[in-house]
């Protein structure tokens, strides 16, 4: 548990990291090796993902921390007939002719080894093509289940009195490319939708700011006076529709018989239709109607 540094050294977890420590401890003082020296002392193979090598890494570190504590514990090492590092290497090496190693040279090649694979995935590992398709699907229907909002202006008939904006709703993200693969060692932190809600908060303050291409007059309404100015502006004989961006219309909601909540965005006033938008920006068309 490399990470949980609050709790590691408590009595259970800081005695079963001591018991893993004077395990690796007591590889040097093996009565005998059956096997021969260079099975006990062998570096496993570095993981094939992305996601294993990451932790093989933090558990090593984590491993050589512990090593370091118990180097002082002379009293707790006695219990496995452990006296001095060096000396305990010169006695295998005698015995087998072999060249055991220290810890520290055993934990540099294996972090060696496992940078050296991490490196090539890096380079060579192909995307998981289900992950991504998944991610864009998501993308999209996050998007596209916002922009349903806004069908009240994809129904206009075209005339020539219309003008058209473009609104370049595109966002870019930058994310380590490993987080895109099989088992991988970042997380891509639910970019599905971060990604759609910057698409989506960028497309509200285009859509917002359309309303100020051209300039048109302007008039400040108290709350209390807000349907009584509708009534005088006539907007129900001229067949006009209401949009507002970042009104609480639902204040409104039971104080006024004609005013009526039709769904989230949509309300109705003496058959004025309402719609209301999130401007995307706490500075521009806040509180306003169109």
């Amino acid at each position: 548990m490399p990470k949980l540094k609050g709790i590691t050294g408590g009595k259970i977890l800081g005695a079963a990291n001591t018991y893993i420590a004077l395990l690796v401890y007591r590889l040097y003082t093996l009565p005998s090796y059956p096997f021969g020296v260079e099975y006990v002392f062998e570096l496993p193979s570095a993981p094939s993902n992305a996601k294993e090598i990451q932790e093989a890494r933090d558990n090593i570190n984590s491993l050589k921390n512990r090593i370091k504590q118990m180097e002082s514990k002379l009293d707790i090492l006695k219990c496995i007939d452990f006296n001095n590092i060096s000396v305990e290497i010169d006695r295998i090496n005698r015995n087998y002719q072999t060249k055991v190693k220290c810890l520290d040279c055993y934990f540099d090649d294996y972090l060696s080894r496992l940078d050296i694979a991490d490196k090539d995935l890096r380079v060579n590992q192909a995307y998981d093509k289900d992950l991504v398709d998944k991610l864009k699907k998501d993308v999209y229907n996050e998007v596209f289940s916002h922009l349903d909002k806004y069908q009240l202006f994809c129904n206009i008939q075209e005339c020539k009195k219309n003008k058209g904006y473009g609104i370049n709703a595109s966002v870019c993200h930058f994310y380590p490319n490993q987080a895109f693969v099989d088992k991988p060692s970042v997380s891509y932190v639910d970019i599905d939708t971060s990604m759609s809600g910057n698409v989506i908060y960028k497309f509200s303050h285009y859509f917002a700011s359309t309303f100020l291409q051209q300039a048109t007059k302007q008039l400040n309404i108290s709350s209390r006076d807000l349907f009584d100015v509708f009534d005088m502006l006539k907007l129900k004989s001229n067949g006009f529709t209401i949009i507002s961006f970042g009104v609480y219309w639902d204040y409104y909601i039971g104080k006024n018989n004609n005013f009526k909540k039709q769904n989230d965005i949509e309300y109705i006033y003496d058959n004025i239709p309402i719609y209301n938008f999130k401007s995307g920006s706490k500075y521009l068309l806040t509180i306003s109607l169109y």
